[in-house]
């Protein structure tokens, strides 16, 4: 019995990482600007409780720091939750770039002048019209 083949989504490696720490990095930048944001906002209550002439544990102050503890450890775990996603979902997407183009020159080396032949993309790839042009261009010769 024949083993079923294996779909392998990293096609072009180099391309493929260097897309997804693009996202990555785009994604942490503005998980950065969400904290900062986040613990300026807590500043700015803990300066008007300061400005209040509150005593430094007054329970104003704990309250404010709980808060702030517990939004950034939610933050946290939802950060880390979707840096797994943005991963996969970028190699997945990666995946539908990079395909039609090794699916292109894998073809184009397989052929020679007496095998031209039309070439076909899956269903939901990037770049289809690479094909048609190709195939267009076979017709027209």
């Amino acid at each position: 019995m024949e083993r079923p083949q294996r779909k392998k989504y990293l096609l072009n490696p180099s391309f493929q990482l260097k897309f997804i720490t693009y996202f990555l990095g785009f994604y942490l930048s503005t998980i950065v600007i969400i904290l900062i944001a986040i613990n300026f906002f807590f500043f700015k209550f803990q300066k008007m409780g300061v400005e209040a002439n509150l005593p430094q544990k007054h329970i104003f102050f704990v309250f404010i720091h709980d808060q702030q503890l517990q939004l950034n450890f939610l933050i946290g775990i939802v950060s880390f939750i979707a840096i797994i996603l943005v991963a996969v979902g970028g190699i997945f997407l990666s995946h539908k770039i990079v395909g039609p183009i090794y699916r292109f020159c894998s073809d184009l080396k397989k052929m020679d002048k007496t095998n031209i032949r039309e070439i076909h993309f899956r269903k939901n790839d990037f770049f289809d019209e690479i094909a048609d042009t190709f195939n267009n261009f076979i017709k027209r010769l």
